[in-house]
C-alpha cells in the first residue's frame, strides 16, 4: 500500500492548528480587548516557527496570520477611552442646583477621563452628546462607560437594553456608580435589568401624576400648557400682559429722560410702578400689533418681515409659542401662535397624544377639548378675527407659493384667489398657473393651461386669468338672480331679514319729534348696524353669512368688481369650489353650497 508521508503531515498539522485555534478563541474571549491583542502578538513566533519548520502554509494558518496582522494594526496607536456621561432635564438644574456639576465630579473620581453631558429629558434619544457616546462605542474607541445612575443615560428600558447590547458587542464595560456594578459581571447584568425596569416604572408613575394634574386643571378650567406671547397667568386665569415692553423711537417723547433719571442722578432708575406711566407699548399691545400686521399683509413670511422691520428684531432663540417673551417667531411658530385658542378667550385641552414609539404628536383641531370663554374679557382677537385667520392660512396653504408671487408683493396678487380652483374640463386635472413676462419683468400675460397639454390631453388652448374673472362675475350675477326666485336684477340690493328689521326700527325712531340724546344714540347705533349689514364685505361680516347670502348680495357686477384684491381672495375662495375650462373658455363653475354646478350659457363662453 502506497503511503504519502507529506499528505499525512499536512493533515496532522492542520488538525493541530484547528485545535490551537479553538484554544486561542477561548482564551481570547476571557481577556479584555487590549490584552487579547497583546496575547495574539506574543503568539506570532509560534505561527512563524510552524510555517518555517514544515514549509507548510495551510488556509487556516493564512487566516490566523491575517487575523493577527489585523489586530497588530488596530493595536498600533490605539488607546481606548474611559468616558463618562451626565444628564439633567432642565437648564435650571444645571445652573441653579449644580446637579450637573455634581455628576461630573463623581464621574471623574470614578475614573472617567472625558465627560459628555446633555441638558435634556431622558426620554429623548436624540440628545447630541448621548449620540456622540454611542458612536464612539460603535467605533471601538471606548473601554469603559461610566454613569451615575441608569436614568441619567435613559429612562426607557428598551433603550437601556440596547445600550448594554452595544457595549457588549464592542467589548465596552458599562459601570453605574450608585449601583456599584458593571455590565461585564453576571450580577451586573441582572441588576442592570432590574434598575432599568424600576426607571421605566418611575417614568410611568411620573406620567400618571402629570395626567392627574392636567385633569385637575381641566376640571377647574385653569390655564394649561405654554402661556402664549401677550399673556400672563394670574390666579389661575389668563390675563393680557400689560407689562411695559418697549418704546419705539417714533413713540418717544422729547422729555423721555425724565422717565429714566431723577434730579440728574443717572444711576437712579424709576421703580416699575412709575415705568408703567412711561410712553411705550406693553407686551399685549405689541402682540395685538402683530395680529394687525397679519391682516394687513396676509402671509406668514411678509407679515413677519414687516414686524421685524418695525421693531428691529434680529434672529434669536425663542420658544415657538412665545412663552419666552422674546419677540421672535419662525413661520411655523407664528402660525401656531395666531391660531392659539387662548388669544380668542378659550382654553383647549387634550391637544396632543403619544404614538406607539412614544413620540408626541398634535391632534387635529376638531379633536381638541375646548372650554369656551374662560377669559372672554381678556381676548386679544375676536371670534370673527380668529375664524378669518384660520381661513387665510388655509387659503395660503392651498395656494402655496403662488399667493405672493416672487416674494416682492406685500399682499395677494391680483388673481391669487384662482390658484387651486381652475381645472381642465377635458381630463379633470388641476390647471397650471403660468405667466409670460417681458425682459423688464413687467407681466404681459397671466393664464391657466392644462398640465397635460400635448401629453395626453388634446385641449391645448389656455385661458387668461382676466377672462376667468369676467366669467366668474357674470356667473355670480346670474346665480344671484336665480336665487332671488328668478327675478331679474332691478338695481336694488338684496335685503336680509335683519336688514329689513333694522331699517324698520330706524324709520320708527325717525318719526319721533324733538331731540332726545338717548334716541339719537340709538339711531346712530342702528345706522352703524345697517351699514355693516349692507356692506359686510367691507366690514368683514361675510364670515357669518351662508354662501347663498353672499351671492345674493352681488346682483350687479359693480359689487363684485369693487372688491379689493384681499377681499376677492377671501370671498371668492369661500363661495367657489372649482372652475372648469375647455378650449380657451370657462365651461362650468361649481359653488361651495352643496357643490352645485352652474353651467354658463353659450353667450358667456
Amino acid at each position: 500500500m502506497f503511503f504519502d508521508f507529506n499528505f499525512s503531515l499536512i493533515a496532522v498539522t492542520e488538525c493541530l492548528l484547528n485545535l490551537l485555534s479553538s484554544l486561542l478563541t477561548f482564551v481570547l474571549a476571557s481577556l479584555s480587548r487590549q490584552d487579547s491583542s497583546v496575547f495574539e502578538l506574543l503568539l506570532i513566533p509560534v505561527y512563524l516557527c510552524a510555517t518555517d519548520s514544515s514549509g507548510i502554509s495551510t488556509n487556516k494558518m493564512v487566516q490566523l496570520a491575517k487575523k493577527v496582522s489585523t489586530n497588530i494594526a488596530n493595536l498600533e496607536g490605539m488607546q481606548r477611552l474611559r468616558i463618562g456621561y451626565a444628564r439633567v432635564s432642565k437648564r435650571e438644574q444645571a445652573e441653579d442646583t449644580n446637579a450637573l456639576k455634581q455628576q461630573i465630579e463623581r464621574l471623574e473620581v470614578a475614573g472617567a477621563e472625558t465627560i459628555y453631558s446633555d441638558v435634556q429629558k431622558g426620554t429623548r434619544d436624540d440628545r447630541p452628546q448621548f449620540q456622540t457616546v454611542l458612536q464612539l462605542i460603535k467605533e471601538n474607541k471606548v473601554e469603559v462607560l461610566y454613569i451615575v445612575r441608569s436614568e441619567r443615560i435613559t429612562r426607557s428600558l428598551p433603550m437601556l437594553i440596547k445600550i448594554v447590547a452595544i457595549c457588549k458587542r464592542h467589548n465596552t464595560a458599562f459601570v453605574m456608580i450608585d449601583q456599584r456594578f458593571d455590565s461585564t459581571t453576571p450580577q451586573g447584568k441582572l441588576m442592570l435589568n432590574i434598575f432599568g425596569t424600576l426607571a421605566e416604572w418611575e417614568v410611568d408613575q411620573l406620567s400618571e401624576r402629570v395626567r392627574n394634574g392636567k385633569e385637575y386643571q381641566r376640571n377647574h378650567h385653569w390655564p394649561y400648557g405654554i402661556c402664549p406671547f401677550g399673556y400672563n397667568v394670574e390666579d389661575h386665569k389668563y390675563v393680557l400682559d400689560q407689562t411695559p415692553y418697549l418704546c419705539l423711537l417714533s413713540d418717544r417723547p422729547d422729555n423721555y429722560l425724565d422717565y429714566i433719571c431723577i434730579e440728574e442722578d443717572w444711576g437712579k432708575v424709576l421703580p416699575i410702578e412709575d415705568l408703567k406711566n412711561m410712553p411705550g407699548r406693553s407686551v399685549a399691545q405689541v402682540a395685538r400689533d402683530c395680529v394687525d400686521f397679519f391682516f394687513t399683509y396676509p402671509g406668514l413670511s411678509i407679515a413677519l418681515k414687516a414686524i421685524f422691520e418695525k421693531y428691529g428684531v434680529v434672529h434669536t432663540s425663542a420658544n415657538r409659542n412665545g412663552a419666552s417673551k422674546v419677540l421672535h417667531w419662525s413661520k411655523r411658530g407664528f402660525s401656531i401662535w395666531l391660531q392659539n385658542p387662548v388669544l380668542e378667550g378659550h382654553i383647549a385641552y387634550n391637544k396632543t397624544y403619544r404614538t406607539e414609539d412614544d413620540k408626541k404628536r398634535e391632534r387635529p383641531r376638531e379633536e381638541w377639548d375646548f372650554v369656551y370663554n374662560t377669559h372672554a374679557d381678556q381676548r386679544l382677537i375676536t371670534p370673527d378675527e380668529a375664524k378669518e385667520i384660520r381661513e387665510i392660512l388655509a387659503n395660503n396653504s392651498e395656494m402655496q407659493g403662488s399667493a405672493f408671487g416672487n416674494g416682492k408683493r406685500q399682499a395677494y396678487g391680483t388673481y391669487s384667489y384662482q390658484t387651486g380652483l381652475i381645472y381642465c374640463a377635458e381630463c379633470g386635472c388641476r390647471a397650471v398657473n403660468k405667466t409670460i413676462g417681458s425682459s423688464n419683468d413687467k407681466t404681459i400675460y397671466e393664464y391657466f393651461a392644462c398640465r397635460h397639454s400635448g401629453q395626453g390631453c388634446s385641449k391645448v388652448p389656455s385661458l387668461k386669468k382676466s377672462d376667468i374673472e369676467d366669467a366668474l362675475i357674470a356667473a355670480l350675477v346670474e346665480k344671484a338672480e336665480e336665487l332671488s326666485n328668478g327675478q331679474p336684477s332691478t338695481g336694488t340690493a338684496f335685503k336680509s331679514e335683519l336688514l329689513k328689521n333694522l331699517e324698520a326700527q330706524l324709520e320708527y325712531l325717525e318719526k319721533f319729534p324733538g331731540f332726545n340724546p338717548e334716541a339719537e344714540e340709538l339711531k346712530r347705533h342702528i345706522k352703524h348696524q345697517i351699514e355693516a349689514e349692507t356692506n359686510f364685505f367691507k366690514n368683514e361680516r361675510f364670515e357669518n353669512k351662508t354662501v347663498e347670502e353672499i351671492i345674493l348680495t352681488g346682483q350687479s357686477q359693480q359689487v363684485w368688481r369693487s372688491l379689493s384684491v384681499n377681499e376677492k381672495t377671501l370671498v371668492f375662495r369661500r363661495i367657489v369650489h372649482k372652475i372648469f375650462i375647455r378650449g380657451g373658455k370657462v365651461e362650468s363653475i361649481l359653488f361651495n353650497s352643496g357643490h352645485v354646478s352652474h353651467i354658463l350659457p353659450p353667450a358667456q363662453h
